[in-house]
This record gives structure tokens, sequence and C-alpha cells, in this order.
């Protein structure tokens, strides 16, 4: 029969060390939250009945949650055991180890194998069977107990933030009150105007540099491109609905954008992610102007052989045509880039002429503009009576008036209509904002003037503030000309 191993009994028996913690917090009191003064009494009264001796005191008083056994304290425990400095661990009850029943099991079981033993103040627990029934028990009682805080407080905050109050850390450039969040006096304008900058279409190394110094330390691009894509700084607030998805409500706290800009930085955005950086600052007059009129796709500017790449050897083509050769577009071929860009120099010089010299067309543009005025007031209206409607049908959600699901659907119907109102808005405005035609007429001069002194990504600014697109069409026959394959020309004013 093998012999049983033996325990040695170690010397100073009885040295126990008391664990306290403190519940994770996060603004919330109740009687779930011991205070360490409470903890500790109640664990001093234990082992003074049963004759232990106190060597310390760990604190995990950091308000971090018990679904982790990752904490400072419990690595503490873990060393002097292994040391050899403690035969008990006193809590006030089981739940301050942890509210994870597999995880707070194993490493109850690790203090036995050890020789530690483990008492609660609030609670009987023993080495018997039946104590380490109780055991299983408790710990059982404190996940569960930690499950149910944990959905009423995903409940809690999916409603304040239907109400329109965040919850969290308050974003750069705002800063967190008991009334929710209010813009932040020295870095609120900075957000606002990196805003601004970006829609305008300021290199973004600029914008982050600029942001970077006014609030004192460097920032990353990538941070300053997930702030942009935020809709907090629009005034709305996204949170993971109950129903499945993520949707947008009103917020209760002050902008610093407004719908305008907000749509400007997000299209821009949109199309950043799907060009290439190396195409991001214009290397070509054309760049971004010429549109296929079949696909409606850019127009692809590539230099057709090696030997130099002056604007001799420059060609155009469909992107779609390009990318997919058996694509339904049928391409525009490959045309020379120089003829075209002399046929949109002398469309812009005659639209021009025509502003100077034609009393009919400065009426009319003057016309377009007067009604986009009007366009705009009525616009804006209609997209504040949306904003409304969707606040009241938030609020009557929060008061159960409105069922979830059609919540859900209002609430998508109200944010589509929402989206196509400010597209609207922005277009009129632009229309509204126009120069009059004798300052349009200047700024053409200005630009053909300048033109062969100018780089390609200034001459691509400069064609931008009259011109919006042009299209270039396939040819007809082998020998058409190149200039009678340009037209669809669309005017900013």
């Amino acid at each position: 029969m093998p012999r049983r191993r033996s325990s040695t009994p170690r010397s100073n028996a009885g040295r126990v060390i008391l664990y306290v913690r403190v519940s994770a917090l996060m603004g919330r009191g109740g009687d779930d939250f011991h205070s360490p003064d409470v903890q500790a009494d109640g664990m001093r009264n234990l082992i003074a009945r049963e004759n232990l001796r106190e060597v310390g005191v760990i604190d995990d008083d950091i308000d971090e949650s018990g679904r982790s056994l990752d904490r400072p304290g419990i690595r503490r425990i873990r060393g002097m055991v292994e040391a050899r400095q403690v035969d008990v661990v006193a809590v006030y009850t089981l739940s301050r180890v942890g509210r994870n029943l597999a995880e707070s099991l194993e490493f109850i079981k690790w203090l036995r194998k050890h020789g530690v033993s483990i008492i609660s103040a609030t609670e009987k627990i023993d080495d018997t069977p039946e104590g380490q029934f109780m055991v299983g028990m408790w710990l059982n009682m404190a996940e569960l107990q930690s499950n149910q805080i944990g959905q009423a407080w995903a409940r809690v905050i999916e409603r304040r933030a239907r109400l329109g109050r965040p919850h969290g850390h308050a974003p750069q450039g705002y800063t967190r009150t008991d009334a929710g969040y209010i813009v932040d006096e020295r870095l609120g304008p900075a957000v606002r105007e990196m805003f601004t900058a970006y829609a305008a279409g300021a290199p973004v190394a600029q914008i982050v540099a600029a942001y970077g110094a006014a609030r004192g330390t460097p920032i990353q691009r990538s941070t300053v491109k997930v702030m942009m894509r935020n809709p907090i700084y629009v005034g709305r607030i996204v949170l993971d609905s109950s129903t499945g998805g993520k949707i947008e409500v009103p917020g209760q706290h002050e902008p610093l954008v407004d719908e305008l800009t907000w749509a400007r930085v997000q299209r821009r955005m949109a199309t950043d992610r799907q060009t290439p950086p190396r195409h991001l600052a214009a290397a070509y007059s054309l760049t971004s102007l010429g549109m296929c009129p079949h696909c409606k796709r850019n127009l692809q500017i590539w230099h057709s052989t090696e030997h130099g790449k002056d604007n001799q050897t420059r060609r155009i083509k469909c992107t779609r045509r390009n990318q997919i050769p058996d694509a339904d577009c049928p391409g525009i071929g490959t045309p020379l880039y120089a003829p075209i860009e002399r046929e949109v120099l002398r469309a812009v010089e005659e639209y021009a002429a025509k502003l100077r010299g034609d009393p009919g067309a400065r009426e009319a543009q003057l016309a377009r503009v007067v009604q986009a005025g009007r366009n705009v007031k009525g616009l804006e209206r209609e997209l504040n009576r949306t904003k409304d409607a969707l606040i009241r049908l938030t609020e009557g959600w929060a008061r159960g008036d409105v069922p979830d699901v059609a919540y859900e659907a209002a609430r998508q119907r109200f944010a589509d209509a929402e989206a196509k109102l400010a597209a609207q808005l922005e277009h009129a405005r632009e229309v509204a904002d126009a120069p009059p035609p004798a300052q349009v007429v200047q700024l053409v001069d200005e630009v053909l003037d300048l033109w062969g002194d100018m780089t390609e990504a200034e001459r691509n600014r400069g064609l931008k503030t009259v011109l919006v697109k042009f299209t270039v069409r396939r040819g007809v026959w082998p020998r058409e000309p190149i200039e009678d394959r340009v037209g669809g020309f669309v005017w900013r004013w």
C-alpha cells in the first residue's frame, strides 16, 4: 500500500491576509457598494473570533469590475501564497473574490492546493462537503447578480442615449458635467476648425498639425479620422439598439459642426477611402473632373509610354472599363489628354465670355441665385421640422408610448428624409452663395492668364472654382476629332 504523503505544518500558522475590493461604480452607488472600512471591520471581527493573526491588508480599491481576476490585489495574494507568507485569505463576501464563477472557483482551488484557506465575514463556509457546496452556491449567486447588474446598466445607458444624454468619457472638444457634455473652451473651437478645414479641402497633414498644436500634444492622423466620423460633433449620439444594430438619435449637447459641414466632411472621407493616397493631391489639371457618360465613373489619366511623361504622352480612359474589361460599359477608348485639356480651357473661356457679354446669361445666373436663396430657407424649415419630429418620436419611445418595432421603422424614415434634405440644402447653399457674374469672370481670367506658370495642382484647383464635371464620349468613327467628343459641361455657378 503506498505511503500517504504527510503535509508539513507551517510555522506561524493562522496568518491571515485581508482582501478588500470595491465594486466598479461607474457613477453608481447602492447596497452593493461596501466601503473598504466596512469590509475591513467585518473581517477583523471574524479573525478575532477565530484567533487568527492579521499580517496585512490588500486593497483593490481601483473601481474595477469583478468579472476578471486579473487584478493587482489578486496577483499580490498569489505572490504571498507562493512565498509561504500567508495561511488564510479573508474576504467580506465571496463576491469580493470575483463575479466570474469559473475563474473564482479555480482561484479558490489554487489556494487550497497551496494549503491556504479562504474565509468570509458574511457567509458560512468551511472545508466540509456541505461548506464546499455553499462556496459554489455563493459564487453562482455573485455571477447571477453581476449579469443582472450588467443588463440593467446596459438598459440605463441605452435609455439615457435615446433621450439625448450620452454616457462615458467626453470626446475631445467637450467636457463632461452632471448636465451632460458642454463645449470645451480651448479644444472646442479647434475641433470646429478641423472639420471646417477638411470640408474646404485642406491637406490632412496640415489639419493634423494644426490640431496637434492647438491641444499642445501631437495627434495621430488615424485619431483625427476617427473624430471626424463621430456624429457626436454634429449633435447626434450612436447607440447599440436592443433590437439589434446601431442607431443615431438627437443629442441634448451643443453641436460643434453644422449639418452642411458634416455632409461635406463625410463625402470627402468616403472619396478619400476609395482613392489611393498618391491620387489625393491632384497630379493633373483635369483630375476628378472628367466623367464617362456611360457608367458615370471618373476618367483615369495615364501615360502611354515610359519614355518621358509630358503632356503629349498622356491619355485618358474610363476607370471602370480599365478595371473590368468585360464590364457592360463600352468605355471611351484612349484619347490623348492634350486636346481634351485644350477643349476644356476653350469651354471655360467661352463660359466666361458669355457671362461677360450676354446680359441674358447674367440675369439667368442671378435668378438662379435668388431662387436658391428661397430654397435654402424652405429646406432649412423642413429639415428643422424633421429633426423635431425625430426628437418627439424618441421621447415618445422613451416614455413607452411607441413600440420598439414602430419606433425603428419611423426613425429610419426620418433619418432618410433628414439625409436627403441635408444634401439638397448643401446644393442650394452653394448656388445661393455664388459670386456675382463679374467675379466669376475675374476668376476665370486669372486662371487662364496664369495657366502657363501654375503647377498641375494649382490648375486643377483653378478649374474647380467654376467647373464641376465634363464628359468624353467614345468616337463614332475612327478619326473623329477628339475635341468633338468633349461635352456635358456642368458649371459650378
